[in-house]
This record gives structure tokens, C-alpha cells and sequence, in this order.
């Protein structure tokens, strides 16, 4: 959530694979509505035409 790459967490870890990653690591809801608000600023038309996740995760 502060910036690391998940390759890079992977390397240091020593894990194969991204799936240990993804098991381990967890982001908030708020770094999940950064995320999405990110996403919507360079690809409006993917957050504007569709019901996405912004709408799923809850204040």
C-alpha cells in the first residue's frame, strides 16, 4: 500500500510465485477507493458506462 511493487515483495520474500503475495498481503478499504478513484481519473469511460467497484466498496 505505500508503493512497492508486488514483483519486488515477491523477490524479497523469496516466494515463486505471486500467489504467496496475494495470500499475505491485504490492502484497507480506503487504499482500495484510492485505487478505484485512480483508476476512474485515467479511464473514465471503464468507471462511467458500467457499475464497478467504487460502488461496492462502502464508505
Amino acid at each position: 500500500m505505500r508503493g512497492a511493487d508486488l514483483r519486488t515483495v515477491q523477490d524479497l520474500g523469496g516466494w515463486k510465485g505471486l500467489n504467496m503475495v496475494q495470500r499475505y498481503g491485504h490492502f484497507s478499504q480506503e487504499h482500495k477507493r484510492q485505487t478505484i478513484a485512480l483508476f476512474a481519473e485515467n479511464s473514465p469511460s471503464i468507471f462511467t458506462t458500467h457499475k464497478g467497484n467504487a460502488e461496492r466498496i462502502k464508505p
